[in-house]
């Protein structure tokens, strides 16, 4: 018997994540990517968004990446 849980449906997960000076101000800042598996047993992403959380103020920053080609495989931060 097989379960569907709608919960685990198109939810974004952490893909890849480092720490960082993102802003220059000399404070480590957390850079992280986001995004949707197309399906479960794909490696292939979707929705990909980058989040930076200010290492000064906790705030996170997120930024969709463009809609057109708002895919891919393997993401890395460097």
């Amino acid at each position: 018997m097989y379960w569907y849980e709608p919960y685990r449906v198109n939810q974004a997960q952490l893909v890849y994540s480092a720490y960082g000076d993102v802003n220059g101000d000399g404070t480590l800042d957390y850079v992280y990517i986001t995004a949707v598996k197309a399906e479960a047993s794909s490696p292939f992403l979707q929705d990909i968004t980058l989040n930076i959380q200010d290492g000064a103020t906790n705030r996170v920053y997120s930024i969709p990446l463009n809609k057109d080609g708002n895919s891919g495989y393997q993401l890395l931060c460097f």
